[in-house]
Order: structure tokens, then sequence, then C-alpha cells
């Protein structure tokens, strides 16, 4: 009987997002400014085991990640422009000692839209990131990263979507006070967000 009703509801709001995203004409052709976010709070934990199956250590990772989009349609359903991301993630990882790791990084983007919703993300860019160990250890480095991904977006208006997103990213950072180790980091992502449309063509018919 539950499973009836989550498919049954499932269909329901399945039919509503599709109606509702049919209503408008989406603003993705050329000229077309977008801008906004999206966000994703992870939260994980890893196990490490010698041979035999015996625990050797844990890791706990609970984090947050923002990025802030600008984008123009260069023609139509086609955006490029810049994404700041910015991330932030607590890790305890075998002596039980936090380790707060921030980081900002700049990565031009690029977009392609379908006319039914979906659209491909592309990115590559760098930035800085850093660690605190405790609290005592600071630790700069330059890291660099790409992402790729594909979405969906619902039009609730004519100007502004709500979107989702799973990618797949890449990080890479070489640490400064070791030389010899480099460190890469690979994810898989689901992020939600907004994004408002502006219609750059009205501003230059006046």
């Amino acid at each position: 009987m539950r499973l009836k009703r989550f498919i049954f509801s499932s269909i329901a709001f399945l039919s509503c997002y599709t109606f509702v995203n049919a209503q408008f004409d989406k603003p993705i052709s050329k000229n077309h400014l977008f801008t906004g976010g999206t966000i994703k709070i992870s939260t994980e934990k890893y196990i490490q085991y010698k041979y035999g199956g015996i625990q050797e250590a844990t890791q706990d990772d609970k984090g947050i990640n923002l990025d802030f989009y600008t984008g123009y349609f260069v023609i139509n359903q086609f955006a490029v422009g810049i994404k700041m991301n910015y991330n932030y993630d607590r890790r305890v990882w075998i002596t039980n000692t936090p380790i707060y790791n921030s980081s900002i990084l700049f990565d031009p983007f690029a977009r392609y839209y379908l006319k039914m919703g979906i659209f491909g993300e592309v990115s590559v860019g760098m930035g800085l990131t850093r660690d605190k160990y405790g609290s005592d250890l600071k630790q700069k480095e330059s890291v660099f990263n790409w992402n790729t991904g594909i979405g969906y977006n619902v039009f609730i208006t004519k100007n502004i979507s709500l979107e989702t997103i799973i990618g797949y990213s890449q990080l890479i950072k070489k640490e400064k006070m070791m030389s010899l180790h480099t460190y890469e980091y690979k994810k898989l992502n689901l992020k939600i967000g907004l994004q408002v449309y502006f219609d750059l063509n009205k501003k230059n018919t006046k």
C-alpha cells in the first residue's frame, strides 16, 4: 500500500513539475544573462581496515559547498561565465585532531541547454585552500580543479528556475611544506540551486 502511494505521489509530482516547466518560454536564448547559486551539504565517514578486517582508523567528514554563478548566452542555448566556489569542511582522522579546510576557487564554465530542461556543464579553475590542524598549525596551498555535470531545471516563473545538478569533480592540491605530496580529491556531487534570468534584449531596444 505504501509503495503504491509513493508511486502515485511520484507520478503526480513529476507531472506537475513538467506542466509548470512547460508554461513559460525559457530565457535561454542569445543575449540573456543569469545569476544565482547552488548548495551541497555533505556528511561522510571513511573506515580504514588492516589485513584481517581489523579496523585501523576512521575519518568523519562534514562540509558545505556553495557555487555562485554569473553566465551569459552568447548564442541560443549556449552560455559561458564565471563561477565562484566556496567550500568548508571538518575532518577528524586517526589522532582525533580536527582538520578544518576552507577553499575559494574561480572557475570559468560553459553550459549547453536543451529545451526540455536538461543541460550539461563543464568548468575548470584555480584557487586557494587553507587547512587548520587543531588550534595550531595552519597551511595554505594553491589548488586546481575541474568539474563536469548534467542538470535539470524547472522555471517557477518566467525568469526564475530551480535546478539540480549531478556532477563529478576532481581537485588537485600540492602541499608546500611537503613538496613530494600531491593530493587528489574525486567526488560525485548532487547540488540544488536557483538561478535568475535577465533579458538584455529589452534594454537594447529602448
